[in-house]
């Protein structure tokens, strides 16, 4: 269940999912581009997916930044997976938010 300091992301665990989300990086040259990933980490290995920030025509939302998970059906949908978004910028590391992916269940119909 998220909470304010630990937030929860939904996903399909058969298909892939795009999930956009605000990050804010103040104090930086126009010229300076930050790098904004996201990371799963299961038990014995960690997969990074970089994000793209999303460019809007009127610039309102020049903090959102989009990100493609793809399909992770061979984890069983109970599962939860923790994960970290990472901001790399002008050589330094930080660690905004972290919480945990959770598998939305697909319905099952019988005849």
């Amino acid at each position: 269940m998220a909470t304010p300091d630990k937030p929860t992301i939904l996903i399909h665990s058969d298909k892939s999912t795009t999930v956009e989300f605000e990050v804010v990086v103040q104090g930086l040259s126009k010229s300076i581009k930050p790098q904004v990933r996201l990371a799963l980490h299961f038990d014995d290995h960690c997969r990074t997916y970089n994000c793209e920030r999303i460019t809007s025509e009127d610039k309102k939302d020049k903090n959102m930044w989009s990100v493609n998970v793809p399909s992770l059906s061979k984890f069983t949908k109970d599962q939860t997976i923790p994960f970290t978004v990472e901001v790399i910028v002008d050589s330094f590391y930080f660690v905004p938010t972290e919480g945990t992916l959770e598998f939305i269940v697909e319905p099952v119909v019988k005849v």
